[in-house]
């Protein structure tokens, strides 16, 4: 059976350089966020660190096409598609992806509106290198946290769809022919087990195997539920059996 610690260690063997993405038409203020990203300090940071910079929106949406990218850094003013339109894009590619704009004090309505289109952060021109520092390392944090998270539950799941729960003996064998059939149909699934046995991997590769892979695995902590809820939210209950129901 491969376990959380084993996915984990396969994960960290295999990280890329954590990625950069600075977009800035203005040279002067290029060189001045590069070099406050060279002085900040990034040692929290595992694995190597990679600059990439493109003057216009469109070559950041090149990059990010091309290749992975953690984190990226943008100016509100560019030319062709413009910081705004550019956060919009970038959630549509990866939600996870954190980003920064960077903005005139003139013009903070339009990173509040960035913002809410889900930008991670903003910061104001002209850039204080030790502002842009502090807020970069927060992203950075962010962003390695994010894909970890991300990176992980891939290979969680591409471990249950390839059968990485394996074993020998004819009970295991009879637990997974009924993870196959328990997957092929919509129906409630009540899974009894010692503490420690696996009775949540077991969930897990239920829900993989199933037609609804794609959609959300929810774990509830039952013991946190009101006393008779539980029934009702796992059996459903008769028609007027209380009021709203």
């Amino acid at each position: 059976m491969t376990t959380a610690v084993e996915s984990l260690t396969r994960f960290r063997a295999t990280r890329a350089p954590f990625t950069i993405l600075v977009v800035e038409d203005d040279p002067s203020d290029t060189e001045l966020m590069l070099h406050a990203i060279e002085e900040a300090d990034l040692k929290a940071v595992e694995g190597d660190l990679r600059l990439e910079v493109r003057a216009t929106a469109e070559g950041a949406l090149k990059v990010l096409s091309e290749q992975p990218v953690d984190l990226v850094i943008t100016d509100m003013m560019l030319p062709g598609i413009d910081g705004l339109d550019l956060v919009s894009q970038i959630q549509e590619i990866d939600r996870n992806l954190p980003v920064l704009v960077v903005t005139r004090m003139s013009s903070v309505q339009r990173a509040v509106d960035a913002m809410r289109r889900g930008a991670y952060d903003y910061i104001l021109k002209p850039v204080n290198p030790g502002d842009l520092g502090m807020r970069v390392h927060r992203a950075i944090r962010m962003s390695e946290i994010l894909r970890r998270s991300s990176a992980f539950e891939r290979i969680v799941r591409h471990d249950m769809q390839t059968g990485s729960l394996v074993g020998a003996s004819e009970a295991f064998r009879e637990v997974m022919r009924r993870i196959s059939e328990a997957s092929q149909v919509r129906s409630t699934v009540l899974i009894t087990g010692e503490t420690g046995t696996g009775k949540g991997l077991i969930a897990r590769a239920i829900h993989e195997q199933s037609r609804e892979r794609d959609k959300p695995f929810q774990v509830i902590d039952c013991t946190t539920m009101p006393e008779g809820m539980v029934e009702s939210e796992l059996f459903g209950h008769v028609r007027g059996a209380f009021t709203g129901a």
